[in-house]
């Protein structure tokens, strides 16, 4: 019988800003969302990290953070610090820790600055801050690294192609993953996309059922045609 051992998984979140839910909120703060929402989608996947911290803003700290996660893991994911702002140190920490990059930045949205590297066997993530973004690229990039590794033949998300219940305006340059639903009050399942999209929001994320990719190209989409869906695994009704 061929088996597989469950990747050993670290998650780490960057900002000064951070505060753990239910803790009372100072001033220029803000609840660290990704940690929680990246914890029960691990969950999800029978994985709980060995090694889960919140980072302050600070190179060396990260550094770190980041060395230990490398040698104890197998991925490690970091939320936070991949863009380009004074405060985003994750780039320059990989390259000193040896990183080697894959890619850095995507022409997508949500997720345009997402980061993926190697040290030896490790996969290393760097996802953006904004927890839309983090959703939206743990499903495309980190979900099927972690299935593949956990020995699945299917490790990619579920995909679909389903009628517009609505038209959809593509973006000139990047590729969209916008959050949706599937109405299947009819014969023919329809997908729309929510509202509350951008890349900060969470409440949209509450509702939905997985993404609806809309291609680069700057046209619509019109109500009636079929566009990809790619289903989350908590989504499906299968």
């Amino acid at each position: 019988v061929r088996i597989y051992l469950k990747p050993r998984v670290s998650l780490i979140a960057t900002g000064d800003e951070l505060v753990a839910c239910g803790t009372k909120l100072g001033r220029g703060q803000i609840y660290d969302s990704n940690t929680p929402m990246l914890l029960a989608a691990l969950k999800s996947l029978a994985i709980i990290p060995g090694f889960v911290r919140r980072i302050a803003d600070r190179k060396n700290a990260l550094k770190a953070a980041l060395s230990k996660a490398i040698r104890q893991s197998d991925i490690v994911i970091l939320t936070g610090g991949v863009s380009v702002g004074d405060y985003d140190h994750a780039k320059e920490a990989f390259e000193e820790l040896g990183v080697k990059k894959v890619f850095w930045k995507v022409l997508q949205k949500p997720g345009k600055p997402v980061f993926f590297g190697k040290k030896g066997s490790v996969l290393v993530f760097g996802l953006p801050g904004n927890p839309a973004s983090v959703h939206a690229c743990f499903y495309q990039y980190v979900y099927p690294a972690i299935r593949l590794l956990s020995g699945h033949k299917n490790f990619l998300m579920r995909k679909e192609n389903i009628v517009l219940k609505e038209d959809i305006r593509s973006d000139h340059e990047k590729t969209l993953f916008l959050k949706a639903r599937i109405d299947r009050s009819q014969k023919t399942p329809r997908c729309e996309a929510l509202g509350h999209q951008g890349s900060h929001m969470l409440s949209s994320l509450c509702r939905s059922q997985g993404f609806i990719v809309v291609p680069p190209g700057n046209k619509i989409l019109k109500k009636g045609q079929k566009v990809l869906f790619h289903y989350l695994p908590e989504g499906t009704d299968q």
